[in-house]
């Protein structure tokens, strides 16, 4: 049997049903494009807050190094008289570590979206920094 088109059980059925459908119709690119479009409005939602947070650390994630090579440079000068205590608001993956002297001692960072919390802790303990995932 084609392993695409094996049978579906649960609560997928519906769904994966709906996807052959379109895919047989020449429909699957309008489908994905109406179903991207409801997944922004329902992030938009109170119920979806969760849903658009997860999506954002990855999307964050994916476009993170481009825009690394990018900033770099900037970054270093902006950050090369950095000393003592360090606040940062929304450290995101923590990619502003490898920019911060060795005169930083002290570094304290909020980041509201729990699904960066993973990539800043490692990011924190690579550069020796404990503690760093504030909700």
């Amino acid at each position: 049997m084609d392993p695409v088109r094996r049978p579906v059980e649960g609560s997928v059925r519906p769904v994966f049903d709906l996807l052959i459908r379109a895919q047989d119709q020449g429909q699957l690119a309008l489908l994905l494009v109406a179903g991207s479009l409801a997944l922004l409005l329902l992030s938009l939602t109170p119920v979806g807050a969760g849903f658009r947070k997860w999506a954002m650390a990855r999307m964050h994630l994916a476009a993170q190094a481009k825009y690394e090579v990018y900033a770099a440079p900037r970054k270093a000068r902006l950050f090369a008289d950095l000393a003592g205590t360090v606040l940062e608001i929304g450290p995101g993956k923590g990619t502003n570590f490898d920019h911060h002297p060795d005169r930083v001692t002290r570094w304290i960072g909020i980041e509201p979206n729990r699904h960066m919390h993973e990539q800043l802790r490692r990011a924190g303990e690579r550069r020796g920094i404990e503690g760093v995932a504030l909700e």
